[in-house]
């Protein structure tokens, strides 16, 4: 009986467990997959070229890394990065304190 029964839990182990998939910790919480939608994505690729922003800091650093890791991931677009706004479609980050047009 105990045979039969590891056996069956082999044989399924074996046969679903390649099935199975689990995205890791980081993915499960932030997926950047490519916009699907060819509309979508052509109206945000116009609207988004560039991120700013006004003032440095630590943490301003990981806003930025993961704002260009979602726009190559969900865009495919490596945006333009700089400290003040160049460009139409510019992201602008920062905080009232940091920015004046934030704090308008």
């Amino acid at each position: 009986m105990i045979l039969k029964y590891l056996r069956t839990t082999i044989f399924f182990l074996f046969t679903f467990a390649p099935c199975a998939f689990a995205e890791d910790g980081y993915r499960l919480w932030l997926r950047y997959d490519r916009i699907e939608d060819q509309l979508i994505l052509k109206e945000y690729k116009k609207n988004v070229q560039a991120v700013t922003f006004e003032r440095k800091s630590p943490t301003f650093q990981i806003a930025e890394d993961e704002l260009v890791l979602a726009l190559n991931g969900l865009l495919g677009i490596n945006p333009v990065l700089s400290n003040s706004i160049r460009h139409t479609g510019t992201i602008l980050i920062g905080t009232p304190d940091s920015s004046p047009l934030i704090a308008g």
